[in-house]
């Protein structure tokens, strides 16, 4: 693995961390601010789609 490589690993792991905390608090608006503009974020509970938020 080069140097690129792992930095990008570390971004990405940052990325799902912060996407994690920001779920568990139920922060959903923040939760979808890294993504982009046209993106759609989907949040499930117990298999049953609760919330759906297309852009940021």
């Amino acid at each position: 693995m080069n140097i690129k490589e792992f930095e990008d690993r570390i971004l990405l792991k940052e990325l799902v961390d912060r996407v994690s905390i920001l779920g568990g608090r139920k922060d959903f608006l923040s939760q979808v601010q890294p993504f982009s503009k046209n993106a759609v974020s989907e949040t499930f509970a117990g298999g049953i789609a609760i919330l759906k938020l297309k852009g940021r």
